[in-house]
């Protein structure tokens, strides 16, 4: 007779990650960020006090209805992702419905976050205490904003993002 399986391991031990990490969190807002669209919108930033880090990674959000749900809806989970150590970006108050545009506006963003006078400035001046990791970057979004976060992806060829998390996404 064969032996059993041994029972599958559902998850391996470790931290758990609903539960808050080791860092307080700041939040901000820049409000003026006019994008390729001619958009006007506003960027929220959610970081970890990490005295000493040099960098962290970041978590890049798109709200649901493609950004036109605001971003204090998801405080709590943004929040919870910083203190664990992650810089959390997300846009909202976007009022075009057009996916190829909001993929490219959100592309903009992308960019500006990484410009020294531009996410970068505003994190510094807010006295965040890192700079964004360019090379460790999650692209994520919820329901339609997963959508543009996709779109986004398609017309870059997947290189602006180490990871991709989707809520909800829709077609």
């Amino acid at each position: 007779a064969a032996a059993a399986a041994p029972p599958l391991q559902r998850f391996a031990p470790g931290p758990n990650v609903f539960a808050p990490g080791p860092y307080r969190t700041v939040s901000f807002s820049y409000g003026n960020l006019v994008l390729p669209s001619s958009l006007k919108v506003g960027v929220d930033f959610v970081v970890p006090t990490r005295p000493n880090a040099p960098s962290c990674p970041l978590l890049f959000f798109w709200t649901g209805a493609a950004g036109v749900a605001p971003s204090f809806g998801y405080s709590d989970f943004f929040s919870l992702v910083a203190s664990h150590g992650v810089c959390v970006v997300s846009v909202d108050k976007i009022s075009l419905l057009d996916y190829h545009a909001l993929a490219a506006d959100a592309a903009a963003v992308l960019q500006w976050l990484g410009q020294s006078d531009g996410g970068a400035k505003v994190m510094k001046d807010n006295g965040a205490p890192a700079t964004l990791d360019a090379r460790r970057v999650v692209v994520s979004g919820h329901s339609a904003g997963g959508h543009v976060i996709t779109r986004m992806l398609q017309s870059d060829g997947c290189q602006t993002a180490a990871a991709v998390l989707l809520f909800s996404p829709v077609d």
